[in-house]
């Protein structure tokens, strides 16, 4: 019940951040409607004349060979991104479009669950991978009806695994990422004609096979991405331990870094990291934070990413801390993002 009474109050928090949808004074049934393409009605003869060597009129979305094209649906471009991260749909308390639009939600970021073997090999389940797709597509319809822009992250999970999925062996990395970006490019071209308004190819790829090998695996399918898909892309990182620099120790060892590292996410429009909370240092949480952002927006300006964001805000349930400690922790972070970055998603 505690917890569930914290949820509430950082709902409330949630609904006093500023939004905005596709347009301002939009009601959602509007903005469905808008989101349908015009019918288009045959042109008159006088205007078919001046079509260029009579060629037939090339249709309105239609791109050049190679490029991907755009989705009918029109992507949801909210002003501030006020997020819910949900890595296992389904399974999620804040799931339900109402509940969302209740208080003021205008992003879900969703799992997409990416089984891999012992060895790293990722594999896939056809009959569950089609289920998967069939209820990722039903919850995207009702968001996208709704007016909720959504974010697709593939989350690679050992198989037989349940809960948090941990850091893959150093001796499998190599074959997981070979296997992993066909993975991807087929989960990108999904969200592409899903209309889909922000994908990350992989949830926290620092914490997953490394800093260093993370970074310069995004950076080789990130050409093969652009191909196949049109909307926003997302370098949704851990990042919290790995920026570089100057750590910031105490009992336990390293908690964190000060400044930013050596690393590149040019080409991406979108970086963003992961701000968790424990009752065990919470006093230095909010000058940590600050420290964290200094560090994103140098590493942004640095790389040309356009959009920094807080891409998951996490109190763990083990952290020791108090329910006001929760709840002072989620009004210290939106104080912080509303104020210096694009966005933020609160792990549900």
């Amino acid at each position: 019940m505690k917890q569930f009474a914290v949820l509430l109050i950082l709902l409330i928090i949630l609904a006093g951040c500023p939004s905005q949808q596709q347009a301002p004074d939009q009601p959602p049934d509007q903005a469905q409607q808008n989101a349908t393409p015009p019918v288009q009605t045959p042109e008159p003869e006088e205007v078919e004349e001046e079509d260029a060597e009579g060629e037939p009129e090339q249709a309105e979305g239609d791109e050049e060979v190679g490029e991907a094209e755009e989705p009918e649906h029109e992507r949801i471009v909210p002003e501030f991104y006020k997020g819910i991260w949900m890595p296992s749909p389904g399974h999620q308390s804040m799931q339900a479009s109402e509940v969302l639009l209740e208080h003021g939600v205008n992003v879900v970021a969703l799992g997409i669950t990416v089984t891999y073997l012992e060895d790293g090999t990722v594999y896939s389940d056809e009959p569950i991978l089609e289920e998967q797709e069939a209820d990722l597509r039903a919850l995207i319809q009702e968001y996208h009806e709704k007016g909720i822009a959504v974010m697709l992250v593939p989350e690679p999970m050992p198989s037989g695994m349940m809960g948090e999925p941990n850091p893959i062996p150093e001796n499998s990395r190599d074959q997981f990422l070979e296997t992993m970006e066909p993975e991807v490019i087929k989960w990108a071209e999904f969200a592409e004609e899903q209309g889909v308004e922000l994908f990350s190819p992989m949830n926290e790829p620092d914490r997953k096979v490394g800093e260093q090998k993370g970074v310069s695996w995004s950076q080789k399918i990130l050409p093969e991405l652009r191909e196949v898909y049109t909307g926003k892309l997302v370098w949704k990182g851990d990042l919290e331990e790995f920026f570089g620099g100057t750590a910031i120790t105490g009992e336990g060892g390293v908690v964190g870094v000060i400044t930013g590292g050596d690393m590149n996410f040019s080409g991406y429009d979108v970086l963003g990291f992961t701000a968790s909370a424990s009752g065990e240092r919470f006093d230095e949480f909010e000058a940590r934070l600050k420290e964290m952002v200094d560090a994103l927006l140098e590493e942004s300006e640095a790389d040309g990413v356009p959009e920094p964001m807080i891409t998951e805000m996490l109190v763990p349930p083990s952290g020791g801390m108090s329910e006001e400690q929760k709840v002072q922790a989620h009004e210290i972070v939106f104080e912080e993002a509303e104020s210096r970055l694009n966005g933020v998603f609160v792990f549900d």
